[in-house]
């Protein structure tokens, strides 16, 4: 009986310790939210003591075993349930939003931005004042920023900070950006997005190249006419990218990676190896090279006054 029992207590705190290395690991990957466990350990650790109680009274045979083990499951999928139509879920306590204004000196003529953004809504688009501005909300601390000016060029790093580790709520997943780049200078962006939906609406910017790197997220360009040559790179993982761009413009579009789907032929441009063409020529060009993994790349050609 005594060996029967030590068992039992083996077995007890054996499935313990595999659900708690289990929860903790789908924590971490992030199938489970860190901030659900600071929602419901505050609400429901009475049941959790009461299961226990009920496991050592009981005798700790596998009938109350069982009984423990469906309380605890039964009390996490109602925790889950209330977490996913609690408020703290969709705005949690750390939410914040604010703006930052960065004033371009006088005599600068051409910019640089790196921007980090890890997960999130990023908007970018333009500007009619002499300053970068960066609006934000969310879980997030706020944007870190360095700039740098020489001569008749800027320079600015920017990257999304979310706080102390682990992150004990998933607003970061919500956290919104909206940047807005100065039209006055012409613009080279290096981009490096993590798992995000993002609008990047360049139409009314004199933008020179784009560097984009993109974990898994659904990405839209547009660009406008604007007399110049736009050089494009983008590595892509599992995205879905559209550049939506005048139907004027002059293209010049490679394709690398065995797993890439695309409408180009749709669209009318001419294949000759890996590259898509236009055959007219025009005062503005985009030159892009797309490589990735499991992605779609989609082009829209559209009149520049019906763009969308």
């Amino acid at each position: 009986m005594r060996v029967k029992k030590m068992n039992e207590r083996k077995i007890f705190w054996g499935l313990f310790l595999i659900i708690a290395g289990i929860t903790l690991g789908l924590s971490s990957f992030g199938v489970i939210e860190w901030g659900f466990w600071c929602f419901f350990l505050p609400r429901f650790w009475p049941v959790l003591l009461i299961a226990l109680g009920i496991f050592i009274i009981s005798g700790r045979n596998r009938f109350s075993l069982g009984l423990v083990l469906l309380i605890i499951a039964g009390t996490v999928v109602a925790g889950i349930w209330l977490w996913d139509n609690h408020d703290c879920k969709k705005r949690g306590k750390h939410f914040i939003s604010g703006e930052e204004m960065l004033a371009l000196p006088t005599g600068i003529d051409v910019a640089n931005l790196e921007l980090a953004f890890g997960a999130g809504s990023l908007r970018m688009g333009g500007n009619n004042e002499r300053r970068l501005e960066i609006m934000y909300s969310g879980d997030i601390s706020g944007p870190e920023i360095k700039s740098n000016f020489r001569e008749n060029k800027a320079e600015y790093l920017v990257k999304q900070t979310s706080g102390s580790f682990p992150r004990f709520s998933s607003e970061i997943l919500n956290g919104e950006w909206n940047v807005r780049l100065p039209r006055s200078v012409a613009w080279d962006l290096d981009l490096e997005l993590g798992a995000t939906g993002a609008d990047l609406d360049f139409r009314e910017i004199d933008l020179k190249s784009l560097d984009l790197e993109i974990g898994a997220g659904n990405i839209t360009i547009r660009l406008g006419e604007r007399g110049m040559e736009t050089r494009l790179s983008i590595d892509a993982g599992a995205s879905r990218v559209k550049v939506i761009v005048p139907d004027s413009m002059e293209l010049d579009i490679e394709l690398d990676g065995g797993l890439v789907s695309s409408n180009l032929e749709d669209q009318g441009l001419t294949r000759k190896g890996n590259h898509y063409v236009t055959e007219d020529v025009s005062s503005s060009r985009m030159t892009l090279n797309f490589s990735g993994g499991a992605s779609r790349f989609e082009l829209e050609r559209h009149p520049p006054s019906i763009q969308s």
